[in-house]
């Protein structure tokens, strides 16, 4: 019969403190066919002191579609405050489309439609109380091409003993147009 491979690559350039550049690619077979194509890119750049941008873009080579677009504006710590921006992009359908567990499948019909993209814009506050003791509050906004708009908040606080151990607790909510898109989350 046939065979099961996968195989990849990621190629970097950096210069240490200052940026680092990578491109990369994935290519999975099942039975001698392709079952999973990526390629993507990610980078780290820091221009000067307390700014730094990172993210990644991955495209899927079989469709010819983009996955997502995820990048991250850091801005500190100034004194004790620390400014982490997202904004990001995600089309479903060509992130699922080589999925390597039934669970992950998407159809019609089920709690994600299989042809959603969003585009999720966000800012988070954090705030450093003392050596041990992290406050955080955020905002987030989704635009879901198909289920439409949502936001969620939330605040977090998290004690943390180098070498040691962190623990925390945070509440979020989400609120949309449906249902689907209502939430609270508490975690420990």
């Amino acid at each position: 019969p046939g065979s099961n491979m996968i195989y990849g690559g990621r190629l970097s350039h950096q210069i240490s403190g200052v940026y680092t550049f990578g491109v990369s690619y994935l290519k999975e077979e099942k039975n001698s066919a392709t079952f999973r194509e990526e390629a993507g890119v990610d980078l780290w750049f820091r221009p000067v002191n307390k700014v730094e941008l990172l993210g990644r873009s991955s495209y899927n080579n079989d469709t010819a579609g983009w996955m997502e677009h995820a990048y991250f504006l850091v801005l500190g710590p100034f004194d004790k405050l620390k400014f982490n921006t997202e904004v990001s992009w995600i089309n479903y359908e060509e992130y699922f489309t080589g999925t390597t567990a039934s669970m992950f499948t998407l159809r019609s019909g089920g709690p994600l439609d299989p042809h959603e993209k969003v585009t999720i814009a966000g800012e988070e506050v954090v705030y450093a109380v003392n050596k041990n003791w992290t406050a955080s509050a955020d905002y987030k906004s989704y635009n879901y091409d198909i289920a439409g708009p949502a936001s969620s908040y939330g605040a977090k606080l998290t004690y943390f003993l180098p070498k040691q151990y962190s623990a925390g607790l945070s509440v979020r909510r989400m609120d949309g147009d449906t249902n689907k898109l209502k939430c609270d989350e508490y975690r420990v």
